[in-house]
């Protein structure tokens, strides 16, 4: 996990050059390549009570599409990357549904989850009327279940708040060794100032859903 905390050989790691779609260049990231999109998934009222009716809250359905999925299992079986870094947990259940995050694949798995997404449910039921109460209760109930799992299945979780790293440890007691608080940075160019890396790593970077 050594390597994994070091922030400079993070910074500098390039995408791997193998897929499909648009070359950028990012200053203090290197030249990275698109995979392809997970998708737009849209709220669907009659998807929201048939998940929960299976016992599967919403949150992971939606953001498990076979689209999604798909892209990732396909980006995934390229190969060649050291680390999978999925930016909110959100576009982590694809890959936890498509069973990429079992034990004794090859690379490290880093999750930066933005928000606690059961404590953020939680809040909208407790500001609902009584029968949407009832059903954000549940889903926020299965939530924790997913959440507990996917933060055990990682190797490092990087919250973006004291409040949020507070919360995960509360509800997935995992070791502190693999939890490190990461701040969203501002937007000076000191905050993005690193070392330079005796070595790049190749990362493929699941970004925001």
């Amino acid at each position: 996990m050594s390597g994994l905390l070091d922030a400079s050989s993070l910074m500098t790691a390039f995408f791997s050059e193998s897929g499909f779609g648009a070359s950028f260049n990012q200053p203090f990231v290197g030249p990275f390549r698109s995979l392809g999109s997970l998708g737009c998934p849209e709220n669907s009222r009659w998807g929201f009570l048939l998940s929960l009716m299976r016992c599967r809250p919403y949150s992971v359905t939606k953001y498990s599409s076979q689209v999604a999925r798909s892209v990732l299992r396909d980006a995934v079986a390229r190969g060649g990357f050291d680390c999978i870094w999925f930016e909110q947990t959100q576009s982590a259940f694809a890959a936890l549904a498509e069973g990429l995050l079992r034990p004794g694949r090859r690379e490290a798995v880093v999750l930066r989850p933005h928000n606690v997404e059961s404590e953020v449910i939680r809040r909208i039921e407790a500001g609902s009327m009584l029968g949407g109460q009832y059903f954000l209760a549940l889903e926020s109930l299965f939530l924790r279940k997913y959440e507990k799992r996917l933060y055990n299945q990682v190797d490092l979780i990087a919250p973006i708040s004291d409040e949020d790293l507070d919360a995960i440890h509360s509800l997935s007691k995992p070791h502190l060794a693999k939890m490190v608080l990461l701040p969203v940075m501002g937007g000076g160019s000191e905050s993005f100032r690193c070392q330079s890396a005796s070595e790049r790593r190749n990362i493929l970077f699941v970004g925001d859903c």
